[in-house]
C-alpha cells in the first residue's frame, strides 16, 4: 500500500536559505530595508489575510511567497523611497507545520509540529535548512507497519504562487535511505 503524506496548511522550511520558504497566515517576519538604516527595521506578522502591514508600503498580501520572491516585491516597492534598497527578510518565527498523514503507519491521523522559539527554528534548520524530515513526520505517526511499502511515498504539499500556486506531488523511495544512506529520500 502507498503511504501518503499531505501537507494541511504549511510549506515546508526552505533549502539552504530563507529563500524557498513559503509564507504564510502566522509567520512572523524581520524585515531590513537596508543595514546601514537599522531605525528602518520592521518585524511584521503575517495576518489572517495573508498580508502585512509596513510603514511606506501600508498593506501587501504575501502568502504563498517564498522569502526570495517578498525580497524582490519589497526591494520593488521600496525603491520609490530609497535609492537602491538592500531588503532582507528574516523569519522570526514559523507558524506550525501541520502534517496529514494516512497508510501504513500505526496511528495515521493530523499531526502539528510547532517551533516555539527563534532560536528553536535556527537549531531544527538542518543542512538542507528545514525542520522536520519525512522520516520525523512518519516516527511521529507510531512508524510503519509490516505492510508499508517504503519504496511508493507520495507527499504532496502546497506549491508557491509564482509556480502557480496549488499542490504538488512526488513519490519518495525511503527504502533508499534506510539501505543505502541516501538523505536526498528524507525530504523535509
Amino acid at each position: 500500500k502507498n503511504n501518503e503524506i499531505s501537507s494541511i496548511s504549511y510549506d515546508y522550511l526552505r533549502r539552504n536559505t530563507n529563500n524557498e520558504y513559503i509564507l504564510g497566515v502566522g509567520d512572523k517576519i524581520e524585515i531590513i530595508i537596508d543595514r546601514s538604516m537599522p531605525d528602518l527595521t520592521e518585524t511584521v506578522s503575517i495576518d489572517i489575510e495573508g498580508k502585512i502591514s509596513t510603514l511606506r508600503l501600508k498593506k501587501i498580501f504575501i502568502s504563498g511567497l517564498t522569502i526570495k520572491e517578498l525580497t524582490a516585491l519589497l526591494n520593488k516597492g521600496y525603491s520609490q523611497y530609497f535609492l537602491n534598497p538592500q531588503v532582507e527578510i528574516k523569519l522570526l518565527l514559523a507558524r506550525p507545520v501541520n502534517v496529514f498523514i494516512k497508510g501504513e503507519v500505526e496511528d495515521p491521523g493530523f499531526y502539528t509540529f510547532i517551533p516555539t522559539t527563534d532560536e528553536e527554528i535556527s537549531t531544527k534548520l538542518g543542512e538542507n535548512g528545514r525542520t522536520q524530515t519525512l522520516y520525523n513526520v512518519i516516527q511521529k505517526a507510531g512508524g510503519i507497519t509490516i505492510h508499508s511499502d517504503l519504496t511508493n511515498i507520495k507527499v504532496i504539499r502546497n506549491e508557491s504562487l509564482s509556480n502557480g500556486g496549488g499542490k504538488k506531488q512526488a513519490l519518495i523511495n525511503l527504502e533508499s535511505l534506510i539501505l543505502q544512506g541516501d538523505s536526498n529520500q528524507n525530504i523535509s
